[in-house]
């Protein structure tokens, strides 16, 4: 009783004991069991229109970047509440 609890973002989907390479960005990985849209009666309603979204914009974005190429190493947070990369930058 009395006790604090801090959700961690940056932790999420990166359980070594379900995810083979957790740190690795695998959009291929099957047996993908992430909680990003949370589960049961919790499960997020606009979850099918956010995976849709997701889907349109890579398609925009891969036919403006073909060719492209890393311009520089990519950099990434130092942050223990959000896990990604602070810059990626390409060029074509």
């Amino acid at each position: 009783m009395g006790s604090k609890v801090s959700a961690i973002l940056g932790s999420a989907n990166r359980d070594p004991e379900v995810f083979e390479n957790p740190n690795t960005l695998d959009i291929t990985r099957k047996e993908n069991k992430h909680l990003s849209f949370s589960k049961g009666i919790h499960f997020c309603i606009g979850s099918q229109l956010a995976r849709m979204e997701v889907e349109i914009a890579f398609d925009v974005l891969m036919d403006h970047l073909s060719g492209a190429k890393l311009s520089a190493e990519r950099e990434w947070r130092n942050n223990a509440s959000m896990h990604g990369m602070k810059t990626f930058l390409v060029r074509k």
